[in-house]
């Protein structure tokens, strides 16, 4: 039978020190504005898998006035691989949706993938446990660019829950959070970066001169 100081150092011990989250994932984000109330502004879906050099990003809502992008990024195909943005308004069908396919050197020195959850080293937590979504989380706190981040994740740190900007540095920025559900670590299945049904992407490929890194930046989101 346990002791009561096991019984109590056991649930320490599976507390991370950081958050560890994989860093190929598929999950659901919704961006909430709380400078404005609690206005959801954007509903997006994330197919991440850099080890395979491929994503997708599907976004939906009133920061893109009610409008639909989506932006597929593939460099695991030879000899050209590309980058799709899919642009289209409201309540229209995905066949009216404007598709721009950029052609995109797939080589590892060039297409390059940025770490996505960029969490810095010196983000700390106080171990205390609170509900997000109903799930139990731990919140660690950072600073970036003179604003407050939290950065909410299961105990162990491997599940994020939710990342949160906590404070301003000029009066016209505001506070949000994103809240992430459904995440799935792991190789995400192959269909997921197909463009959505029904989109026509022309034949006609821009040549991409320089590649970049296309990866995305929570911070820069909202």
């Amino acid at each position: 039978m346990l002791s009561l100081s096991l019984l109590v150092v056991v649930p320490l011990l599976l507390r991370a020190d950081q958050p560890n989250p994989s860093e190929q994932f598929t999950c659901r984000l919704v961006e909430v504005d709380d400078t404005q109330g609690g206005v959801i502004t954007l509903n997006e879906t994330l197919v991440e898998d850099p080890i395979n050099r491929r994503s997708r990003m599907v976004a939906d809502g009133p920061l893109l006035s009610g409008g639909h992008l989506e932006q597929i990024r593939r460099c695991d195909i030879e000899p050209e691989g590309y980058f799709i943005d899919i642009q289209g308004a409201a309540d229209t069908a995905p066949s009216s949706w404007t598709c721009r396919n950029e052609s995109v050197d797939p080589s590892p020195s060039t297409c390059q993938w940025s770490k996505f959850w960029d969490i810095p080293a010196n983000a700390t937590s106080n171990g205390t446990t609170l509900i997000i979504n109903g799930e139990e989380a731990v919140a660690w706190t950072y600073w970036d660019d003179g604003a407050k981040f939290s950065f909410y994740a299961t105990p162990n740190g491997s599940v994020p829950l939710r990342i949160a900007k906590l404070s301003v540095t000029s009066p016209e920025q505001h506070l949000w959070h994103y809240d992430i559900f459904d995440f799935r670590p792991g190789k995400p299945d192959i269909s997921l970066f197909d463009p959505t049904p029904g989109v026509v992407c022309s034949d006609e490929v821009v040549k991409n001169i320089g590649e970049q890194d296309h990866s995305p930046d929570l911070k820069d989101m909202a």
